[in-house]
């Protein structure tokens, strides 16, 4: 008796999940994405969705893309990374794989200080920026570049801030952790 009514509940359940679908849309090219090769991904502040592709920059308004390249400032179209302001800076930091921007709503500013594949990009709690380029870590501070290869003598190829505060690179086989 009790496996029947655990059999009934089974099927019961089973056809409600079943039942339900997710709902989703599919962007491309057609839509006004700059590529359908997406590399990065960014909500700013005021809920605009940022596309990074291999061909440029998409903002994405919920309806419509507007679009950033190489004619309105970007260093390079491939767009390898996408990271909020730094220092409180409005807009966001947009890596390429020919050196890196802010980006304000669609005003294009430079960053000159860098050059090269800039692959990631983030700021840490005590406002400390952080970029891997070409494989080497770097950290900036207001105007201030520093080589921090040293303390990750590997090819980066990620970076995230840990739960403590501290700053992690991995790549390469390695793990390290610089406090």
């Amino acid at each position: 008796m009790h496996v029947a009514i655990v059999c009934f509940f089974v099927t019961v359940l089973a056809g409600i999940v079943k039942g339900q679908s997710l709902h989703y849309t599919r962007y491309s090219t057609n839509d006004g994405l700059m590529s359908n090769w997406v590399t990065a991904l960014y909500q700013d502040a005021e809920g605009l969705v940022w596309v990074g592709t291999s061909e440029g920059l998409s903002r994405f308004d919920g309806t419509s893309f507007a679009n950033v390249t190489t004619q309105e400032g970007l260093p390079n179209n491939f767009v390898s990374c996408i990271a909020g302001g730094w220092g409180g800076a409005r807009g966001m930091f947009v890596g390429t794989y020919d050196g890196a921007v802010m980006v304000d709503h669609a005003r294009v500013t430079p960053i000159t200080t860098m050059r090269g594949n800039i692959s990631e990009a983030l700021e840490d709690q005590r406002g400390t920026g952080w970029v891997v380029i070409g494989g080497r870590l770097f950290s900036r501070h207001g105007r201030e570049m520093r080589d921090r290869s040293d303390e990750a003598p590997f090819d980066v190829l990620d970076i995230v801030v840990s739960p403590n505060g501290a700053l992690l690179a991995a790549g390469s086989g390695d793990l390290v952790e610089l406090g």
